[in-house]
């Protein structure tokens, strides 16, 4: 495995944890303000319950968010601290999350993919990018606190 990479359950945890916290606040609110300004249809944090369980849309959203941040937290180790890593989550929530949406998610939910609309391109663009770059600062608070809250070492 290349350096920096982890699969470790407790990252893979705090991974889950950061992009769940993520979507709540960074996708949605970025969903909001698109909303505010014109160029986002739906109001953000639906509760319309959804197939296949029932759960509201945005319970739904977070626990694939968080999915996607297990993933994102396994390879952070790869970038360094601070800027860099905002970029590294941006560019993955804005490429990758929007690639598998297209062409993955899309047709399997029986519809076309919405890649080639452009305003539909840049808001997905954007909000997934947001989404991502969210999950890395959750990421580096949660390494924060837990640096605050480890037993100092007593090496004697």
């Amino acid at each position: 495995m290349p350096a920096g990479v982890s699969f470790a359950p407790r990252t893979l945890l705090i991974g889950f944890a950061a992009a769940y916290l993520s979507v709540l606040t960074f996708h949605q609110g970025t969903i909001l303000v698109l909303h505010l300004l014109g160029f986002a249809p739906n109001f953000p944090w639906s509760t319309r319950p959804v197939p296949a369980f029932g759960l509201p849309a945005i319970v739904q959203l977070a626990f694939w968010g968080g999915l996607w941040g297990c993933l994102i937290a396994a390879f952070r180790g790869m970038f360094k601290p601070g800027r860099p890593r905002l970029i590294y989550g941006f560019l993955f929530g804005a490429i990758v999350c929007n690639i598998v949406g297209w062409y993955v998610v899309a047709p399997m939910k029986g519809n076309p993919s919405p890649a080639f609309g452009l305003a539909t391109m840049w808001r997905g663009l954007t909000i997934n990018g947001v989404f991502g770059l969210g999950t890395i600062v959750f990421l580096d608070l949660f390494d924060i606190y837990f640096r605050k809250r480890a037993p100092a070492s007593s090496e004697g």
